[in-house]
């Protein structure tokens, strides 16, 4: 190989590598804000979160172990969804997955909170919604953790 191949193959790998780099970055940036501002709205809320996950760049689910608290925030443009689910309240929380058409198309997977007081509403913490999300990632696995967790919390 002469100095020339090498020199153009260097460069022909950069054009592809940078903007990889570049992106990954930028992702990494945009995940520390959502996460910054979930942990500040909680603190906001009184709660102390010991322990949660951030996914998509725009949503955010925690507990807070010692109130019994699950906090979950969903950030969209101008219409952020904040909310605060006491699990003493909690009778049980399941998880569902709809799908419309293609066996392998899902719709939406989310967790679904059934209070004691059956006069309050059921609430639901959407983790995909095929609307507003591309394609679905790892958020079954996700609701799966965490209907463990809140589970474990509600025995």
């Amino acid at each position: 190989m002469d100095l020339t191949t090498i020199i153009i193959a260097i460069v022909g790998l950069s054009i592809f590598i940078i903007p990889v780099i570049l992106d990954q970055r930028s992702k990494k940036k945009r995940s520390t804000g959502i996460e910054k501002e979930f942990l500040r709205l909680a603190k906001n809320q009184h709660l102390k979160i010991t322990y949660y996950d951030v996914w998509r760049n725009s949503r955010a689910i925690g507990i807070d172990k010692t109130s019994g608290k699950i906090f979950f925030f969903k950030k969209e443009d101008g219409n952020d969804q904040k909310v605060l689910i006491d699990l003493a309240q909690v009778k049980k929380c399941s998880i569902s997955k709809t799908s419309r058409g293609r066996k392998n198309s899902t719709d939406q997977v989310s967790l679904i909170f059934t209070f004691s007081k059956s006069e309050k509403p059921e609430k639901r913490l959407a983790f995909y919604h095929k609307g507003q999300d591309q394609t679905m990632q790892n958020e079954m696995e996700l609701a799966e953790k965490w209907l463990s967790i809140i589970n474990l919390k509600l025995l």
